[in-house]
């Protein structure tokens, strides 16, 4: 394995190639998603939960970087579908805004990631916690396993380097944001799912995540600051 590994990673043609349900019949049995969903419930539903905001965590950025945009506005908003030009490989989306699900009682789980690791070059502190509750009418697309990533990836893809990356531009004709629920995440992050047109790219969502492909967030309640991490 000497030299095939580098800065950018495993390269993605040696990622293992996974079956998507063999893949979720083994995260079915991890205990560890169990206790998480007796613990959290809201998780796995997202932003559909009752009682839940949606949590946006705007990080500091490298030195040699200029900063980050902080607050979430309309009016900064890049929807994806006016980024579908971009089919770059470096990335699986430009444009949109990533959240996690959060409760009055306990912070998104990007929140407690960024906890668990202290210092980060990649996102270091401060960090700028902003809540907002999804418009009533939002459309939703759960993913709630890597058969369902699967699924969505097939009906929606475009071809680099003989991999399918999804579409987003096309998804973003079919829901608002695509939520990634915990066991997805366990079953998808970093493998090379068989689909029958060829493999999907590895995909790296980390957490449970909503990928918002448009602002659709309620305007009576907007972006509400919850504070600063330093």
């Amino acid at each position: 394995m000497m030299g095939t590994i580098g800065d950018q990673g495993i390269p993605k043609e040696r990622t293992p190639l996974i079956d998507p349900a063999f893949s979720d019949h083994i995260v079915a049995q991890c205990a560890a998603l169990r206790r998480l969903d007796c613990a959290a419930p809201w998780l796995a539903p997202g932003p559909s939960a009752t009682g839940t905001e949606q949590e946006w965590v705007a990080t500091g950025r490298p030195s040699w970087l200029p900063p980050r945009v902080a607050t979430p506005r309309r009016d900064t908003f890049q929807e994806v579908v006016t980024a579908a030009g971009d089919t770059a490989p470096l990335g699986p989306v430009r444009g949109g805004m990533f959240t996690c699900t959060t409760t009055a009682a306990q912070p998104g789980m990007w929140h407690a990631y960024l906890r668990a690791q202290g210092e980060n070059v990649l996102w270091p502190r401060p960090w700028h916690l902003w809540r907002m509750k999804p418009a009533p009418d939002a459309t939703i697309y759960h993913v709630s396993s890597a058969q369902a990533w699967t699924a969505l990836v097939r009906e929606y893809h475009h071809r680099i380097c003989d991999l399918l990356h999804p579409d987003w531009s096309k998804i973003a004709n079919i829901a608002d944001a695509v939520h990634v629920a915990p066991a997805a995440v366990c079953a998808i992050d970093g493998l090379r799912l068989s689909t029958g047109l060829g493999p999907i790219a590895p995909t790296y969502w980390t957490v449970e995540s909503t990928l918002w492909l448009r602002w659709r967030f309620d305007h009576n309640f907007g972006a509400v600051y919850a504070g600063t991490a330093e």
